[in-house]
C-alpha cells in the first residue's frame, strides 16, 4: 500500500510538470549544485535537486527579466524581480556585481517531490 501512494504521488508530479521534460535541452549557463536548468525556445525549467531552504530563489546568470514564471506542481503564478547591488559595493568589495533574478514567495513542496519552475522570456 506505501508504495501504490508514492508511485500514484510520482505520476501525479510527472503529469504536472512534464513539459519541462518534452523537448528540452539541458542549460549549462543557469544549472548549478542545487539547479537543474533546461530550455526550449523562450523558455527555461528549474528543477530543484533538494529542498529549498528558503521561500525563494536567487538566480545570479539571468538579468533579463521574465515576462512570467509559474510553479509547474502546482500551476501558480511565482513573484519575481531583478535586484541590483548597491553603487558603493565594488568601492566596498573590489568587485563588480551584476544584477540578480530572484524567485520570491515559493511554496514548499508538500509531498516531497522536485519543484519546477517555468521562466517564460520575450522573444529576441
Amino acid at each position: 500500500p506505501a508504495a501504490k501512494v508514492i508511485v500514484k504521488a510520482c505520476g501525479k508530479w510527472y503529469q504536472a510538470v512534464k513539459e519541462a521534460y518534452d523537448g528540452t535541452t539541458a542549460y549549462s549557463e543557469w544549472t548549478t549544485a542545487d539547479i537543474a536548468a533546461f530550455r526550449r525556445g523562450n523558455t527555461v525549467y528549474l528543477h530543484t535537486r533538494k529542498p529549498l531552504i528558503a521561500t525563494g530563489l536567487a538566480i545570479p546568470a539571468c538579468t533579463q527579466l521574465p515576462t512570467k514564471v509559474t510553479l509547474l506542481n502546482t500551476r501558480q503564478p511565482v513573484n519575481f524581480c531583478i535586484e541590483t547591488y548597491p553603487e558603493d559595493y565594488k568601492w566596498t568589495f573590489g568587485e563588480s556585481k551584476p544584477p540578480v533574478l530572484h524567485l520570491r514567495h515559493i511554496p514548499p513542496e508538500e509531498n516531497g517531490m522536485p519543484l519546477v519552475l517555468r521562466l517564460d522570456f520575450d522573444g529576441e
